[in-house]
């Protein structure tokens, strides 16, 4: 590889293997192919991609079931890739802990778009000028993307992390739902709500096995989210 970022396509239409790489390689990516679950698996482990494109329709495993099987050993973002366009789907690998959904046919332009996208946000240093933020028993490791509840780790996604950190910035105030989905996912975001849902949802679980803390993001109805300084 090259240095530039890496970004494994899991497809079994070598179609779209082929449309996807030429035009992430035109887009500056290194591509890595995969065209079954175990080739991703394999890829995965292998080259520790920054991204994966993961379609759904995979013929030895479904790509949900796949999903679920990479995040025990990995937290790349990840962009489902599905001809399912039905909300419950959607919301299904949102839930999961996907960081974007996008149905076929796609534009092209899109498509790098929200690659783009999640890639600013699973970069560490998320643009914060504080390296730690500490607020009651929960720290913030903002260079090093770590993160602690009292003397417990707590195992964040990038997109958990970057959510969770901005709220930690600005502790005590009510921050605006399209505040919080530009920041963390981009602006062209500021009206999907449901992505900030989900992610919301995810870090309280998280939060919740500390007492001092399972309450703390507190819910703003039709405005946003505080952090409480508990």
């Amino acid at each position: 590889m090259t240095g530039r970022q890496v970004i494994l396509v899991v497809d079994d239409e070598p179609r779209i293997q082929r449309f996807v790489r030429a035009n992430l390689k035109a887009a500056g990516y290194d591509v890595l192919l995969a065209a079954t679950a175990a080739e991703a698996i394999d890829a995965c482990e292998q080259h520790d991609p920054d991204l994966l494109l993961l379609d759904l329709g995979l013929p030895d495993m479904d790509g949900m079931d796949l999903f679920v099987r990479l995040r025990s050993f990995s937290e790349t973002p990840v962009i489902m890739l599905t001809a399912r366009d039905s909300s419950p789907a959607k919301i299904r690998g949102l839930d999961l802990g996907a960081d974007d959904y996008i149905v076929k046919p796609f534009d092209v332009d899109e498509l790098l778009a929200r690659i783009r996208a999640v890639l600013r946000r699973s970069i560490k240093g998320g643009g914060n000028h504080n390296p730690v933020l500490e607020v009651g028993a929960l720290k913030l490791d903002v260079a090093h993307y770590e993160a602690w509840a009292g003397d417990e780790p707590l195992h964040l996604t990038p997109t958990e992390f970057k959510l969770l950190a901005h709220l930690a910035a600005h502790a005590g105030k009510v921050v605006l739902h399209e505040d919080l989905l530009s920041h963390v996912w981009g602006p062209e975001y500021r009206d999907a709500v449901e992505y900030l849902r989900v992610t919301v949802l995810h870090i309280r679980q998280k939060l919740s096995g500390s007492a001092d803390l399972k309450q703390m993001v507190q819910t703003v109805p039709g405005v946003g989210y505080k952090l409480s300084l508990l």
